[in-house]
């Protein structure tokens, strides 16, 4: 049996109804969240409870907090995108069209999916599915303005990202890859999928479908070099920069003083520490999407 997990305030949920989510996963439970930290709690319960299929209905924010509750038990996750980016979904092929993707559901083809861990001192760990961002993007996710995302949806990004980039100082933090040398950056982005800020590319090795990260190092963090990054991020030329370096991981460590987004949602600053989850979530997804190859980064 299906438990369903509603976000209400989500970028595309207007106009959808409970009844409507019924209707579509017919003897279904379908519950509402109220606040953060609901989704979490409510998959946690229903998996527990003995729910086969626990359906996240809304953005990766809403998705990564029912993963989170998921995390070693048996239930598999269904994904209805109604956010306002939908990243993860686009990752694994699952469409943005509500009814295509609540009959992806119902089929019943699965893929594991391995998502990261975000440990910050003195909070409870948060998991995150497709990105993690320390510094910049972590400032606009602070800036934004939920009425504006409401509203005016993306565009709502690029105006807190305008306000940042006027207000910027550039505070470097310290990261350490895999146990390495402690490496001083202004910019830092944990990469489980390909996909980041819309469309748009990071590396094409990033997949959630398997352990480990694909890290991307910032070293410049001047107006000029957050307006370049922005520019090679939108004609899919970001890893060319010459202040970006990309490397596989499985463990990083951050200090120091920066905002941190999970997701799209902020999260606690450092310190802190990223790494796998213990277990991986199976994620109701397409037929072809099911069968390709999962499992390490190499």
């Amino acid at each position: 049996m299906m438990f369903v997990l509603f976000n209400p305030v989500a970028g595309r949920a207007r106009g959808l109804s409970v009844r409507e989510l019924a209707r579509l996963f017919p003897e279904s439970t379908v519950v509402e969240t109220r606040m953060a930290g609901d989704a979490e709690k409510l998959a946690r319960q229903a998996a527990e409870d003995g729910h086969d299929c626990i359906v996240a209905v809304g953005g990766d924010g809403t998705i990564s907090e029912a993963a989170s509750g998921m995390i070693g038990l048996p239930a598999e996750l269904g994904v209805l995108p109604l956010g306002t980016a939908n990243l993860f979904a686009q990752e694994l092929g699952i469409p943005l069209d509500i009814a295509e993707a609540a009959r992806i559901i119902n089929e019943g083809f699965s893929a594991p999916v391995y998502p990261g861990l975000y440990s910050a001192a003195g909070v409870p760990e948060r998991v995150f599915v497709q990105t993690l961002g320390v510094g910049f993007d972590g400032s606009v996710v602070r800036r934004l303005n939920k009425d504006a995302k409401k509203l005016v949806g993306k565009l709502a990004y690029v105006i807190a990202a305008i306000q940042c980039l006027l207000l910027h100082r550039d505070p470097k933090f310290t990261v350490r890859i895999d146990g390495g040398p402690d490496e001083i950056v202004s910019g830092l982005l944990v990469m489980k999928g390909r996909l980041y800020a819309g469309p748009f590319i990071i590396s094409e090795n990033a997949t959630p479908k398997a352990s480990g990260f694909i890290v991307a190092l910032l070293r410049e963090g001047s107006r000029f070099a957050l307006l370049k990054s922005a520019f090679c991020l939108v004609t899919n030329r970001f890893s060319s920069l010459s202040f970006v370096e990309m490397k596989r991981a499985n463990h990083v460590s951050v200090r120091g003083t920066s905002d941190v987004q999970i997701d799209g949602d902020l999260a606690p600053p450092p310190p802190a520490e990223i790494h796998d989850a213990d277990s991986c979530v199976h994620v109701r997804v397409p037929r072809s999407t099911a069968v390709k190859g999962s499992g390490t980064l190499t």
